[in-house]
């Protein structure tokens, strides 16, 4: 397991995100606005192009839908780990789940509440 988290504080909330060592693999982002609140888990398909330091327009969306249900916080998973936009190259790669992803997505099970 050869994992590289990164965190950004913006005053507002806490950002952080697990990465491979090589950056093709995005295991986990997680945002947290409320250390106190409830936590929500989104699994979904393969990696936005966001980071810790910027959403893009899914996890704005994910972020916009946990505030409004009452969470203090997220983090996203996904089923495949590897850091592709092109939905037929990511069918193609040879191991887009990536290889800490499990053990990743189970960490994030135990997170969530």
């Amino acid at each position: 397991m050869n994992l590289v988290t990164r965190c950004h504080d913006d005053g507002h909330r806490v950002s952080e995100a697990v990465y491979s060592a090589c950056d093709r693999y995005r295991y986990s982002l997680t945002r947290i606005w409320d250390h106190d609140d409830h936590r929500l888990l989104y699994i979904m398909l393969n990696p936005s192009t966001a980071t810790e330091l910027v959403n893009d327009p899914t996890i704005e969306r994910c972020e916009r839908r946990a505030r409004m249900l009452g969470y203090g916080g997220f983090r996203v998973c996904n089923l495949f780990a590897l850091r592709e936009t092109d939905p037929s190259r990511l069918m193609r790669a040879p191991a887009p789940e990536g290889p800490d992803n499990r053990e990743q997505i189970l960490a994030a099970i135990d997170w969530a509440d």
